[in-house]
């Protein structure tokens, strides 16, 4: 899921559009990103690379800046557990992009490349593309052609791409129409029902980062910066995920190889998100002395299916966890089978609560779906129900707890908690060891400090101590970002950490390919905060002893 959907401002322009400013909070100068000392190549995990923009095209405009294009749409899912040869993969290298896009340009029509790789086909979000396709934003910050005065931050850097198979209902457990998966599920004949979704476990994103890698190898850079602007809310986030671990694992084993020059050095980027006032995290201790409660609250209007995650440390003792549904008496939900949760004698949701899920951590997992709420269930005068979850242990020590909402982009559509923390608000990617974890600040505020940008999501990571627990591990400028707009020769604005991520690997690309693959970057040293991490990343106060200056 985009990084920068729930804060997006996007709109059409007439005068030049221009993120001088923001590559310069980023200390690249108007010469940055040309040809230097290093091939640096910049892969992203995204939806949508319009392959005609100006922008994705060479400064001819005839060539393809995309050197690998794989849609994972027009391949089965596959399992990069299962000894995936990637070289089977259906994906389309420079050459044939560079024919498609040189036969579109003659014939001025998109019709045939469209046909076979459609940048608006397959995009996330019930929403669609609304002013263009995320990747063609995204590529375009980082990295886009100079072109009626825009310019990305590493013009020169090869593109590799990957558009995920990865649409909302595939991780939200409904079907395609919106409707909930559990609907046909019968409890006599699977007392646990098997339909929990994860984005954090998606073996799409993991397929995606080896693609990446390989192509970049084949390609032959000294150096790739993976780009992901990609995210969503529930998870453990503790680091320990399929994918965080997929993540540090390809981080650690790529360096190693390139330490003895067998492949790129590899740094990846990714957000912190975009939930810091969504109301969607909690956290609290729980003794036996004092139990902790929390309400959940959601709308009448809202048609969209709704997501808790509760995650508390040990397993030994599970905790006592109950959902009170307005106008009946709390149910317990226990480890063990699905529960179903009825109200006036109908199923308006499930639940299950796992112990010892992965290191130390259990769960407790709540789905809802208001438009099958009866109206009873609805305060008639703010038109919201209100569910509390209560939690008490039986233990001797202090269990730490956490909630996360999973995300649900719009008004119309979001839930919320109450009380609710803005703090270890970050999406469930930014806890990956070894990744680079951004999150977005107003450049355009003025003054001596970062401007704050409301709508990123705060650190630390919940479960860490010490300098893991310090995530974010920098900001960059994340308002009013111009990108290429997809499917015109035109450009639109947006605003989340998206941007962020997307201007900070085109920074970096940008560096390495200038002052060599194994040059130094910033280190997350120095002064912390949960909202701007250590400070703004720039490339230009890096000292010759790889500290930031």
């Amino acid at each position: 899921m985009l990084l920068d959907a729930p804060s997006a401002s996007h709109a059409a322009t007439t005068a030049p559009p221009s993120n001088a400013a923001a590559l310069a909070a980023l200390g690249l100068d108007a010469a940055s990103g040309s040809a230097g000392n290093a091939r640096v190549a910049i892969g992203f995990v995204d939806y949508g690379f319009d392959l005609l923009h100006p922008c994705l095209k060479d400064a001819r405009g005839t060539r393809s800046r995309f050197r690998y294009l794989w849609d994972q749409n027009r391949t089965p899912r596959v399992d990069v557990t299962a000894n995936l040869d990637l070289a089977t993969l259906e994906d389309w290298d420079g050459a044939l992009l560079d024919d498609e896009v040189a036969a579109a340009t003659l014939s001025g029509s998109r019709r045939a490349l469209d046909l076979l790789y459609d940048p608006h086909a397959n995009c996330c979000g019930r929403h669609g593309t609304v002013s263009g396709a995320h990747g063609t934003l995204m590529a375009s910050m980082a990295a886009g052609t100079p072109f009626a005065g825009f310019r990305g931050a590493a013009p020169s850097a090869e593109l590799i791409g990957v558009q995920l198979a990865l649409p909302d209902h595939d991780w939200k457990e409904v079907d395609e129409r919106g409707q909930p998966r559990w609907l046909d599920w019968t409890p006599a004949r699977a007392p646990s029902w098997n339909g929990w979704r994860a984005y954090d476990a998606a073996p799409q994103i993991l397929s995606a980062i080896h693609y990446v890698y390989d192509r970049a190898c084949r390609l032959g850079v000294d150096a790739l910066v993976i780009n992901l602007s990609i995210g969503a809310w529930a998870g453990a986030h503790d680091g320990a995920s399929p994918v965080e671990r997929g993540l540090a694992t390809l981080v650690h084993r790529a360096n190693r190889a390139a330490s003895a020059g067998r492949g790129p050095r590899t740094i990846v980027v990714a957000g912190a998100g975009n939930a810091g006032t969504d109301d969607g995290h909690w956290m609290g201790d729980v003794t036996r002395a004092a139990p902790q409660s929390f309400d959940w609250i959601m709308q009448r209007r809202d048609p969209t299916q709704n997501k808790l995650e509760i995650w508390y440390e040990g397993a030994a003792t599970p905790l006592d966890i109950t959902l009170q549904i307005p106008g009946r008496g709390a149910l317990g939900l226990a480890p063990g089978r699905t529960h179903e949760l009825v109200a006036a004698g109908t199923r308006i949701g499930v639940a299950d609560h796992e112990c010892a899920v992965r290191g130390g951590l259990s769960c407790v997992r709540i789905l809802l779906h208001p438009p099958l709420f009866p109206p009873g269930l609805f305060d008639g005068a703010a038109d919201t129900c209100g569910f509390t979850l209560g939690l008490s242990n039986n233990r001797q020590e202090v269990v730490r707890l956490h909630a996360w909402v999973e995300r649900d982009d719009g008004v119309v559509e979001r839930s919320w908690l109450t009380p609710a923390h803005a703090q270890s608000s970050l999406c469930c990617l930014a806890t990956a060891p070894g990744v680079i974890t951004v999150a977005g600040f107003d450049h355009q505020a003025g003054g001596a400090l970062p401007g704050i940008m409301p709508a990123s999501s705060l650190g630390p990571a919940p479960w860490a101590t010490g300098a893991a627990a310090r995530l974010p591990h920098f900001a960059a400028p994340a308002h009013g970002i111009w990108g290429a707009r997809s499917k015109s020769r035109g450009f639109c604005q947006t605003t989340g950490t998206s941007a962020a991520v997307a201007l900070t690997s085109g920074a970096i690309a940008a560096y390495l390919a200038a002052a060599g693959a194994a040059a130094p970057l910033p280190t997350a040293g120095g002064p912390w905060s949960p909202r701007f991490g250590h400070g703004p990343f720039r490339i230009d106060r890096i000292a010759v002893t790889g500290e930031a200056a």
